[in-house]
């Protein structure tokens, strides 16, 4: 996952994972096998020990605001209308930073640029 974000030329220290289920952040952050996880497959334990490792922090969200059930269940109209405009604006002002970024430099490349102009 963390080379996957690397790639997009996100750098993290630690992957923040939002969960709605607050169970499942417990169970990943108690080194404690409990009765009810002994049943989970050794494979989906891989939160869990990264979690342990310090790469992976949990953190609780509403189900009301878990973006990835956009892409992961069939919403109603209204919800569905809702998250699009509110990606749709977050990209729309990253752009506008982005540009605004190319087409002003940064005060300290123009206070060098002014210097060797003196």
């Amino acid at each position: 996952m963390r080379t996957q974000l690397t790639d997009y030329a996100f750098h993290f220290k630690k992957i923040h994972i939002y969960c709605d289920s607050k169970s499942a952040i417990a169970i990943s952050y108690k080194a404690v096998q409990h009765s009810r996880t002994k049943h989970i497959a050794a494979r989906y334990h891989f939160i869990k020990e990264h979690v342990e490792k310090g790469m992976i922090e949990l953190y609780f969200v509403k189900t009301d605001y878990q973006l990835a059930d956009l892409f992961t269940k069939a919403l109603p109209p209204e919800w569905f209308i809702i998250w699009f405009v509110t990606l749709e604006t977050d990209i729309q002002e990253k752009e506008q930073k982005e540009s605004q970024k190319q087409t002003n430099p940064s005060t300290e490349w123009k206070g060098q640029s002014q210097k060797s102009a003196k």
